[in-house]
């Protein structure tokens, strides 16, 4: 059985980033919060909540803090956040640098009366935090969606939460400039998530069989997991225990590819199980 790994798999830089401040403040003993999940990814999250380091849940949690570290999730944060953290409480702010530059859009487009719309998931963290930037936002998911917006006059400007479909960003940025020549257009997908949709699809063409892994909560882990299966048979799975003998029955080349918030390691455990099931 042949096996091929995406090169593009595992932890993306904003990712590391993250996780990387968290550890390194756990390894002080400070005490540590998250204004949420750090990253989207459930093995992680507990690997850390062993650490000490507990995930909020609303802001109300956070209103409740006597004192500590408070640091800001991958997603970044709404606008008015930090003004529900008591002033004994320090903030830390880990929000991904691609996803801080699209904050900085939308900030810069809402000074300019512009519009602004979102190609996003309308409940996602990141997408949440991005509408608090702006005076007049909307949240579409699709082209479809994209066709029913009234916008053939006014101030116009669009941009992407950073994960979102490269095919259906384009495709949406030439609607919205048919309609409204005027309307600025800001690509604020992440390159490694560009990288990563364009690899799944080279490599599920090829495959009997694509086996996605990340958290099952992880918005780029389930758009792979999506264009793979415009091509092949793909399971998207979170760790080496879900795998089932009876996929790999007839498979001759199976794929393997990550979510952005996916450990090495269990990239690696995945990548053996199937090997040894391979090997029957």
């Amino acid at each position: 059985m042949k096996i091929t790994i995406a090169k593009n798999s595992g932890f993306c830089f904003g990712v590391k980033r993250a996780v990387a401040i968290v550890e390194k403040l756990s390894d002080a003993g400070r005490k540590i919060y998250t204004n949420g999940p750090i990253i989207h990814n459930p093995q992680v999250i507990k690997s850390l909540a062993v650490r000490g380091v507990k995930a909020l849940k609303s802001s109300d949690d956070a209103m409740g803090l006597k004192k500590g570290l408070l640091v800001i999730r991958t997603h970044g944060m709404k606008k008015d956040f930090p003004s529900q953290v008591p002033e004994k409480v320090r903030i830390i702010d880990a929000t991904c640098p691609f996803v801080k530059r699209a904050q900085d859009i939308v900030k810069r487009l809402s000074v300019e009366g512009r519009r602004v719309i979102i190609l996003g998931d309308e409940h996602h963290p990141e997408v949440e935090g991005l509408v608090s930037y702006a005076d007049s936002a909307v949240v579409i998911k699709n082209p479809k969606e994209a066709a029913k917006l009234d916008i053939n006059k006014g101030r116009v400007g669009f941009l992407s939460q950073t994960t979102q479909s490269v095919g259906d960003f384009a495709a949406i940025s030439r609607r919205i400039k048919k309609k409204n020549p005027s309307a600025l257009i800001f690509d604020t997908i992440c390159r490694t998530t560009s990288l990563r949709q364009s690899e799944v699809e080279e490599i599920a063409r090829k495959s009997d069989i694509m086996i996605i892994v990340g958290g099952k909560n992880s918005a780029n882990t389930k758009r792979l997991a999506a264009i793979s299966r415009k091509h092949t048979v793909t399971y998207h799975i979170e760790t080496s225990r879900e795998l089932k003998k009876k996929w790999f029955g007839k498979a001759f080349s199976v794929g393997i590819a990550a979510g952005a918030s996916t450990p090495d390691r269990i990239i690696k455990e995945v990548a053996e199980r199937i090997k040894k099931i391979g090997g029957r």
